[in-house]
């Protein structure tokens, strides 16, 4: 959100071409974080990839989100803010779902020995 917030806040003459590359590398681990989480999670409970794929279809580069009005920036900005949030929240519940199965598996071991 940092980077985005920062970029809106320039022209888009100003927003060099690091910033662009990391622009381009956060989009990358967000995307190999959905993906991640369409694999693992169960059924049904993954539904933000479409939500993720439309966002970046709309976020090209920072110098094309610069130049858009700012109405537009602002629902970007709210789409990625609760996109950040979705993914954090979900791998957090796989996460924990993966500990709970590990413990219970330690238990079963435990029992037969």
């Amino acid at each position: 959100m940092e980077m985005f917030s920062a970029a809106t806040k320039k022209e888009p003459t100003e927003i060099t071409g690091e910033e662009e590359q990391q622009f381009r590398e956060l989009q990358a681990e967000l995307l190999r974080r959905t993906q991640f989480l369409r694999h693992r999670m169960p059924p049904g409970l993954f539904d933000i990839e479409e939500d993720v794929l439309r966002l970046f279809k709309q976020s090209i580069s920072l110098r094309i989100l610069r130049s858009e009005p700012s109405i537009k920036i602002t629902d970007l900005r709210n789409q990625w803010h609760e996109i950040s949030i979705s993914l954090n929240k979900m791998h957090g519940q796989l996460r924990a779902a993966l500990e709970e199965d590990v413990s219970r598996k330690k238990k079963k071991t435990r029992r037969f020995h």
